[in-house]
Formats: C-alpha cells, structure tokens, sequence
C-alpha cells in the first residue's frame, strides 16, 4: 500500500488507497472493499472505511482468479 497523502486523510472514516501488486490477475479487497487491479502492477480501492478510534489499520487480500471473493465473485473485473 502506498502511503496515504496528506496524512491527515487517516482521521476520515474512509479513505481512497493505491499500492502495487505483483500478480495482475489477482483480485484486490482492503477491509471489505472490493479494489480494482490496473493489471499493470498498481491497484486502487475506494472508500475504504479506516479503524475508529484515531488508529487507521488496513487488511489488504489478494485473492487468486479461481478462488471466491467475499462477494462471491471470481477473478479480477
């Protein structure tokens, strides 16, 4: 995940985040957010919701094309 910029952002409930992914066919979720894979090694997810409290922790999951999703999709759109 690439840093969140300005910083400051990390105090909203939620928060765009970008990053890089090695696997382009891989599916990318942060804290139950469905991203999006650019296939070119970078990703994005919107509206992220971040931790309550001050503390802004992020789960990112990679999940590979023919394993299911929370949503119960496949692959990466």
């Amino acid at each position: 995940m690439n840093p969140v910029v300005p910083d400051s952002d990390l105090w909203k409930s939620k928060v765009n985040l970008t990053g890089v992914i090695s696997d382009p066919s891989q599916a990318v979720w942060v804290n139950g957010v469905k991203g999006h894979n650019n296939g070119d090694g970078t990703w994005y997810a919107n509206d992220v919701p971040t931790s309550p409290g001050g503390v802004a922790s992020f789960t990112i999951i990679g999940y590979e094309p023919d394993e299911p999703q929370p949503d119960g999709s496949y692959g990466n759109p």
